[in-house]
């Protein structure tokens, strides 16, 4: 199912409008080639429209998010950024605290170790927006 499909099925099961403004936002979010701040995604939501305000930007996100179509990556520089998930399967994210590589990780690379995070301390983890933080391999090169 597409991402629009969820989206429209989810806005119209709990009552959302569908407005051009969300629709608009998410179109951005497909176009975005990489995970952006919402500063980001605003200016491209600007140069189609000036009437859009960035609440309502933040809004589309939250929603977007609810549904699991957008995952959030804590960059560690407290401007977090905004990734289209889709209807793709969960997925971690590793930033490097350095250069701000971000690498997208599927749960499924990792399942064993997810189930036994879960069983062992008995709690259900919730994947969709996860991100570890280090460096990656060229900036621990430049590191030594």
């Amino acid at each position: 199912m597409s991402c629009e499909k969820i989206f429209f099925d989810e806005m119209k099961k709990r009552g959302y409008r569908i407005t051009p403004q969300r629709e608009m936002v998410l179109a951005i979010m497909h176009k975005l080639e990489q995970p952006s701040t919402v500063e980001d995604i605003f200016s491209h939501v600007q140069d189609i429209s000036k009437s859009v305000d960035i609440s309502t930007v933040y809004r589309t996100l939250e929603l977007l998010q609810e549904f699991n179509l957008v995952s959030i990556i804590d960059t560690g520089d407290r401007q977090s950024k905004f990734v289209l998930v889709g209807d793709h399967s969960p997925h971690l994210h590793l930033v490097c605290k350095s250069c701000g590589k971000i690498m997208g990780i599927h749960l499924e690379d990792i399942q064993g170790l997810a189930d036994d995070l879960e069983k062992q301390l008995d709690f259900k983890i919730d994947w969709q927006d996860v991100s570890f933080q280090g460096l990656c391999k060229v900036c621990r090169q430049k590191a030594e």
